[in-house]
Formats: structure tokens, C-alpha cells, sequence
């Protein structure tokens, strides 16, 4: 890849990798007054390149060495030192710098994300909440750091809710495809509950027995979206923006409930009906 230094040019880059890699996400920072999108969209490609380390890596090792490269590159930007050659690093760079956002969210992303390099199982809900806590939570902090509501404490309590209800929402949709590549990031202690074993959903692929477990996850997502439904009407300004996440996963969450909870057969992709559903309920005001 040809080094990309042009603030131009890393906007395109990260628009572009949003476009295939986070649609959903992307339709949230258009949202957002056109001043700020590039940093939306620097945040959001910086979380995607992170979170897709233990696709594009075959080895435990070379993951860890990846991410400690996005650990590095994000110290050398705090630091004060030359921005890597990277149009993320570069796109990232302007965004710190222009809204002042905080380093530790992007440590702990990095971080979290250690976890999927040894494909841990959750014993726990909890155990699979926290990791949210670490993985998706962090990535709504950094946009509502963007939109102007970084030290709020309504917009951060909005912030763990809504990182958690998306959380939760997209591993369920990604199960076919997660099962795929023989993952099974669900609780232990759940699939006990329905006597069943990782190993049993993984050999056999039949996404229809997990129904049972998928009805307790889907009881603390809709936890999840009622207390950050109570949140978002009391933010103001573009900040609501990043509380339209809350949209969208009630939205696959109401979906995911009508079918029964029963996850398709191939992994969820782009849904149009994702976007009729944000526009009418930003036409009718609610979340």
C-alpha cells in the first residue's frame, strides 16, 4: 500500500474502509454535521483495523504483533512523535488533535482485543458484557468525544449502554459466520443451560439449538437499549448522533426476536431496511 498523507485522501481511505468493513456505523457519522466526519470515520476505521486482527492473522503471535504495532502507533501520536505512514494513523492523528479525545478508550480496545486471539470462552453473561465493556463500549466514548460530549456523565452512562446493546446485537447477527470459522463466543454457562456444548453447536452448525441462549442474551440487549433509550432524549446537540446506535439495535434486536432468535444460516450483511428504520425514527423523534 502507497503511503497516503493527504488529510483529503485518509478521509477517503477511512470512508472507504467503513463503506465494506462497518456499514452500519458508517450511516451513523453521516449523520453527523459534515465538519466532523472525517474524525467519526477516523475513529471508527481505527476500531475496525483493530477488531479485525484475528481475521487477518493465522497465529496468535502475529496478532499480538500487530496490535502492539496500533499500541505504538497510537503512543508515538500522544507522544508527540512522527505519524506512521498509515492513512489511519494519519486520519487518527488530526482526530485526537482537533477534538482533544482521550487515549485510554483506545488502549482499551487494543487490549480487549487480545482476547480474541485465543478464541477464550466466556464462562459467563457477565464475562461476555465485560468484554463488550472493553471491545465496543470504548469505540461509542471516542464518537461522543468527537461530537462534543466527552465529559458528560449522561453521554458516558449513554455510552455503556448503547457500546453494550450493539455488542451483544452484532455477535448474535455474526454467529453463521463466526461458526464458520468454528468460534462460539457465547457463555458456557448458558449453553450448559440448554445442555449444550461449544463444541456441539461448532461440529454439527445447527445455529437453530441455540435459540434457548439466544433468548437470554436478547432479554439483556433489550436491557440494555431500554436504559440507553432513557439517555438519549436528554443529550444534546450532534451528540445525539452517536445515540442513534441505540436505532439500529433495537432495530436487529426487534429482528432477531420476530424470527424466533433464530440467527440465519449465512452470516447478517447489509439491510436496507436497517436505514428506512433509522430515518423513520429520527423522523418521529425517538430512538
Amino acid at each position: 500500500m502507497e503511503p497516503v498523507t493527504d488529510s483529503q485522501t485518509t478521509a477517503t481511505y477511512c470512508e472507504g474502509q467503513l463503506r465494506r468493513g462497518d456499514k452500519d456505523r458508517h450511516r451513523i457519522a453521516l449523520l453527523a454535521p459534515v465538519q466532523v466526519r472525517p474524525s467519526l470515520m477516523a475513529v471508527l476505521a481505527f476500531n475496525l483495523e483493530v477488531a479485525r486482527t484475528r481475521e487477518l492473522t493465522s497465529e496468535p503471535a502475529i496478532g499480538r504483533i500487530r496490535l502492539q504495532w496500533w499500541r505504538d502507533a497510537v503512543a508515538e501520536i500522544y507522544g508527540g512523535a512522527a505519524v506512521r505512514r498509515h492513512p489511519v494513523c494519519a486520519a487518527l492523528s488530526s482526530a485526537i488533535s482537533a477534538h482533544a479525545l482521550p487515549r485510554a478508550p483506545f488502549g482499551q480496545l487494543i487490549d480487549a482485543r487480545e482476547h480474541d486471539l485465543n478464541d477464550e470462552r466466556f464462562a459467563t453473561l457477565e464475562a461476555l458484557v465485560a468484554y463488550l465493556d472493553g471491545t465496543s463500549v470504548p469505540v461509542v466514548r471516542l464518537l461522543l468525544a468527537v461530537l462534543g460530549g466527552g465529559d458528560d456523565e449522561t453521554a458516558d452512562q449513554l455510552a455503556l449502554h448503547a457500546g453494550r446493546a450493539w455488542g451483544l446485537v452484532g455477535l448474535m447477527r455474526a454467529l453463521p459466520w463466526l461458526i464458520a470459522r468454528r468460534r462460539l463466543p457465547l457463555p458456557v454457562d448458558e449453553l450448559s443451560r440448554a445442555e449444550l456444548t461449544p463444541n456441539m453447536v461448532i461440529d454439527h452448525g445447527r445455529l437453530a439449538v441455540l435459540a434457548p441462549v439466544l433468548v437470554r442474551l436478547g432479554e439483556r440487549t433489550n436491557t440494555e437499549i431500554a436504559a440507553a433509550r432513557t439517555l438519549a432524549p436528554r443529550t444534546t446537540g450532534p451528540v445525539r448522533v452517536a445515540a442513534r446506535l441505540v436505532t439500529l439495535a433495537a432495530f436487529y434486536h426487534r429482528q432477531l426476536a420476530r424470527d424466533g432468535w433464530r440467527t440465519p444460516e449465512q452470516a447478517a450483511g447489509d439491510d436496507p431496511r436497517a436505514m428506512r428504520a433509522l430515518v423513520w425514527a429520527m423522523l418521529r423523534r425517538t430512538y
